[in-house]
C-alpha cells in the first residue's frame, strides 16, 4: 500500500522559539513529536503538537495541506533514526 493511501494521524506542530510550523503525517502521534524534539527538527527542540486527526489517507492529506499553506518555505538539516534528513518547515512570521 502507498504512504498516501495509509491510516494515521495528520498533524501541525510548531516551535515556538523558532516561529515555525510543520504539517506532518504519522502512525503515532507521541513517538513523533518526541523525534520532533530529540532530532532538533529545522534547529529547534520545542516542538509541540496542538493539531491532529486520524485520517483514512494521511500522506495524500499531508501532501494537499502543505502544499496549499501560504509562507515562507524553511528547509535545515537534522538527524532522524541515525539519518541526516532536510527539514520542511514554514515560517509563521
Amino acid at each position: 500500500m502507498r504512504r498516501h493511501e495509509l491510516p494515521g494521524y495528520v498533524y501541525i506542530a510548531g516551535s515556538p522559539e523558532g516561529r515555525l510550523i510543520k504539517i506532518g503525517a504519522s502512525e503515532d502521534l507521541r513517538r513523533r513529536e518526541n523525534q520532533l524534539r530529540a532530532g532538533s527538527y529545522g534547529g529547534y527542540s520545542d516542538w509541540r503538537m496542538p493539531v491532529a486527526a486520524w485520517l483514512r489517507n494521511r500522506g495524500k492529506t499531508e501532501s494537499e495541506m502543505s502544499s496549499r499553506t501560504a509562507g515562507k518555505r524553511i528547509y535545515a538539516g537534522y538527524i532522524k533514526d541515525g539519518h541526516s534528513q532536510t527539514a520542511a518547515t514554514i515560517s509563521a512570521q
